[in-house]
């Protein structure tokens, strides 16, 4: 989709397609949160853009049917299990998510910079004064 394709479409994508998505991830997104680190990336988008987080934002809208804890033993809520893929890796995917947690991580610490929490505290347990 970041390329221009539908959701989920056959094309076949190569290293120069790939640079160009992780290109246009750096220049012409504001601000990428993560699903994993959901309420941190509202309290970040907050530090950074300014307002005040409100309680509906860490309502999670669209649960799965019956998730109520890790869906597999061993893997944190959310967590997808590989084992069928057989050790297949989509390099685009991969290249893309390792330039969301680059930009997530550079977010972060400029929050915190801010004085957007932290405190002595883990990254992941950011309070945010605003």
């Amino acid at each position: 989709m970041i390329l221009g394709s539908r959701c989920a479409s056959k094309r076949t994508l190569g290293t120069p397609e790939i640079a160009t998505a992780v290109q246009r991830l750096k220049d012409d997104f504001a601000f990428v949160g993560l699903t994993e680190r959901f309420a941190d990336s509202v309290c970040i988008f907050h530090a950074l853009f300014g307002g005040r987080p409100a309680a509906a934002e860490f309502v999670n809208v669209r649960p799965r049917k019956g998730a109520v804890s890790p869906p597999f033993p061993g893997l944190a809520y959310g967590a997808y299990d590989e084992t069928p893929l057989i050790g297949w890796q989509d390099i685009a995917d991969e290249a893309l998510y390792a330039e969301a947690l680059r930009l997530f991580g550079e977010s972060e610490r400029h929050a915190l910079q801010r004085g957007g929490g932290g405190g002595g505290r883990s990254p992941g347990a950011l309070n945010f004064i605003l």
